[in-house]
């Protein structure tokens, strides 16, 4: 935990959020006078010197990242021991608040909520970068901007080395992949595309497909049982869209849709061209 007020030359304003890993504050560039918001990450994770070097690896990757749909990456960097990363800081709700205050979505909205998450896991997954977190929590609405991915990817390669010493998989339990929940190193980008697919049934049915009485039920939930029938949650929704959404969350990732793009042209065939944006 940082005691000073400033890191480096941020100057932190005020905590935002935090999480196991780390701590996010809304803070000043002294140098450029630019607001950012500033993840600084928990001491302890710097004494992996391999997960270290991993992680400086890819900072130089996360920096070049820039897509409409995900928060832009400043800097990245370690004083001491306290690795920190300044990102855009932009002024938004969680998608998960959202998704609180409503039962459902307008359908047009959720329709482009999808194409833009879609559009985003497609160039990470281009770049060859997987988020590996995809839920409501990490998805900002953003006036004139719509669904923005925060949270970079980059932050994995730390927090993951913490979690494959913990009995606890990494993730959220009602938004992560089979291959997460059984804790497999080989998850790939297409675990992104089944927790977009969590995201799109939750969506556009009102409710998640797994959420059991605890977390380990839950976990035990995406690896073994089917979810329900979409259009028996929500009658106004087309028959086609069971098997895109059941394809979207099948257990073996060969099955699934290979991009999320694919899987949101397949959603987005079976509305009105005027809702399907």
């Amino acid at each position: 935990m940082i005691n000073t007020k400033f890191l480096g030359k941020y100057r932190r304003l005020e905590k935002l959020s935090e999480g196991a890993f780390g701590q996010v504050y809304k803070a000043e560039d002294q140098e450029t006078g630019q607001l950012v918001a500033l993840k600084v990450l928990n001491w302890q994770l710097s004494t992996d010197t391999k997960l270290v070097s991993s992680f400086e690896r890819r900072s130089q990757l996360a920096k070049s990242l820039r897509h409409p749909n995900l928060v832009a990456v400043y800097d990245i960097g370690k004083i001491s021991d306290v690795f920190f990363i300044a990102m855009e800081f932009l002024e938004g709700i969680t998608l998960e608040v959202i998704v609180e205050r409503e039962d459902l979505l307008d359908t047009g909205l959720v329709l482009n909520y999808l194409r833009q998450l879609s559009n985003a896991l497609d160039y990470l997954h281009h770049n060859n970068v997987v988020y590996l977190d995809v839920h409501p929590n990490n998805i900002l609405i953003v006036e004139h901007r719509g669904a923005i991915l925060t949270d970079p990817p980059v932050t994995r390669v730390l927090e993951w080395g913490q979690v494959v010493r913990t009995d606890q998989p990494w993730g959220r339990p009602e938004y992560i992949s089979p291959e997460q929940a059984l804790k497999k190193t080989d998850a790939d980008w297409r675990a992104d595309i089944y927790s977009l697919g969590i995201v799109a049934y939750e969506l556009l049915t009102g409710y998640l497909p797994f959420k059991c009485f605890s977390p380990q039920e839950t976990i035990k939930a995406q690896i073994n049982s089917d979810p329900t029938l979409p259009t028996s949650l929500n009658h106004q929704l087309p028959e086609a869209i069971n098997d895109i959404l059941f394809k979207a969350l099948a257990k073996d990732k060969q099955v699934r849709y290979q991009s999320a793009g694919s899987f949101y042209k397949d959603l987005a065939v079976h509305f009105p061209s005027d809702i399907a944006v």
